[in-house]
């Protein structure tokens, strides 16, 4: 059993809830020759049938000093496919001036067909589903940037925690692949109503 604080660590209450699901077991994803590319058309068939609009929102792992070459290619560079679609791109200072890359990118328009790291990274990328819009969703995705340059994980999950409370019709899902004795599963946090009433049969068909 995988601890939730290790699917999002953050206080869990009322009226959040967090709803968890394996996709294959460790066994079955090492057996593919491509897990990847089937994780990623498991992850379209769940944001289909839960029939909201599914935003990528990621940042890079580490805080650097910021330089012009950086700051201009951001995160997207050398991801064509997400690069060409609709997105929206920070660079957020956190301390002793460093910063982050961050990037929020509508999937709407997304093949789902390569096998794109970007979107199946647990460390520094999560799914939004919501009805909000790209730039609604970037100011969030700006707050949510951890200010402890030393960590690898970028968010802070408590502030993302928050600000879900008031999000009745939002969620963040996280996929996370099978590896070192764990199975490959996604969790899902938001509303209770929403989850419950939008989502949970989703996640249940999976």
């Amino acid at each position: 059993m995988i601890d939730e604080s290790f699917l999002f660590n953050a206080d869990i209450e009322p009226p959040l809830i967090l709803r968890s699901q394996v996709l294959r077991t460790e066994a079955e994803y090492d057996e593919e020759k491509n897990p990847e590319r089937t994780a990623l058309q498991l992850l379209k068939r769940l944001i289909q049938c839960v029939g909201k609009r599914a935003y990528l929102v990621i940042a890079s792992q580490g805080a650097e000093i910021p330089n012009r070459v950086r700051s201009y290619k951001g995160l997207l560079w050398n991801q064509e496919e997400l690069r060409l679609l609709e997105h929206d791109r920070h660079e957020v200072e956190v301390r002793d001036g460093r910063t982050r890359l961050v990037a929020v990118v509508d999937l709407q328009n997304f093949s789902y067909a390569s096998s794109d790291n970007f979107l199946l990274s647990w460390t520094n990328s999560f799914l939004f589903l919501s009805e909000k819009n790209l730039l609604e969703i970037s100011e969030y995705a700006k707050k949510w940037i951890d200010y402890d340059q030393v960590s690898i994980l970028p968010f802070n999950f408590r502030l993302m925690a928050k600000d879900l409370r008031d999000l009745d019709s939002s969620a963040i899902l996280r996929y996370f692949p099978a590896d070192n004795g764990h199975n490959e599963m996604i969790a899902i946090v938001g509303d209770g109503n929403f989850i419950e009433s939008d989502i949970e049969e989703c996640l249940e068909s999976m």
